[in-house]
This record gives structure tokens, sequence and C-alpha cells, in this order.
């Protein structure tokens, strides 16, 4: 039953990291387009890693909802197999 539990708040951190990673890259791309460089950081590696951001919190987002899913499903066929036997 503890088992279950750390899946919860494994998800729940995904989803909380994910959702910081795409607000970050969703702010790092805006910036690269609105501020000029001074020749430290080019505009494309804010950019870049803008977009590396936003792709890492959607595939987190992604597998912390599949996974929630997955455990929904196999929850419900243990269910039916105890009624066919009980």
């Amino acid at each position: 039953m503890s088992k279950g539990t750390n899946n919860k708040v494994t998800d729940r951190h995904k989803f909380w990291l994910a959702t910081g990673l795409c607000v970050a890259g969703v702010a790092l791309l805006f910036t690269g387009l609105f501020v000029g460089t001074a020749g430290i950081i080019s505009g494309s590696v804010i950019g870049g890693s803008g977009e590396l951001f936003v792709t890492a919190g959607a595939i987190l987002g992604i597998d912390a909802v599949y996974s929630k899913k997955l455990s929904d499903i196999i929850s419900e066929v243990l269910k039916g197999e105890e009624t066919k036997e009980g």
C-alpha cells in the first residue's frame, strides 16, 4: 500500500517539475526575442535553452499523466479479477 503512495508523490513532483520547466522555457524563449545580446550569451543559446526546457517539461508531464492512467487501469483489472475469484 505504501508503494502506491510513493507513486502518487512521485507523480506530483513530476507534475510540478514539468510545469516549472515549461514556464522557465517559455520565459527564456520570450527573453531571447526581446532582449538584445550583450555579446556574453548569444540569443540562440537562450532560445535553445528555452526549447529544451519546454520539451523536457512536456515529456515529464506526459509521463506523469500516462503513469496515472496506467495505474488506474491496473487497479480496475485487479478489482475485476477479485470479483471473479470471490
